[in-house]
């Protein structure tokens, strides 16, 4: 399946469960490639369906950040338009995620 999603050059650094609480609610296998941030939501039993919540190339991250104290968020913010669009996504340990996409970055 990841065929599809992942192009040939692109190789998976971290992945794990994600959240997405802002801007839209949705959850699904979050991914952080050398290329960009997905996160796949997956329905049905029988015939698996995978639908992109989000898909953001690192290029595009204008920042990155942990918010909170007990409960962790990562916050990507992403440019779009004259605005920067917030995006929060929990997920288990943001802060090797925030390391991580820092270290994709350069």
């Amino acid at each position: 399946y990841k065929r599809q999603i992942f192009s040939p050059d692109e190789r998976v650094i971290l992945s794990g469960k994600g959240r997405m609480e802002q801007p839209i609610r949705g959850e699904g296998e979050l991914y952080l490639t050398n290329k960009r941030i997905v996160l796949i939501h997956r329905t049905g039993l029988i015939r698996k369906r995978e639908t992109p919540l989000v898909d953001i190339r690192l290029d595009q991250i204008s920042y990155a950040k942990v918010e909170g104290l007990l409960s962790k968020t990562l916050v990507i913010g992403v440019p779009h338009g004259t605005t920067v669009i917030a995006y929060k996504i929990k997920v288990s340990n943001p802060d090797s995620w925030l390391a991580a996409i820092y270290s994709g970055r350069q």
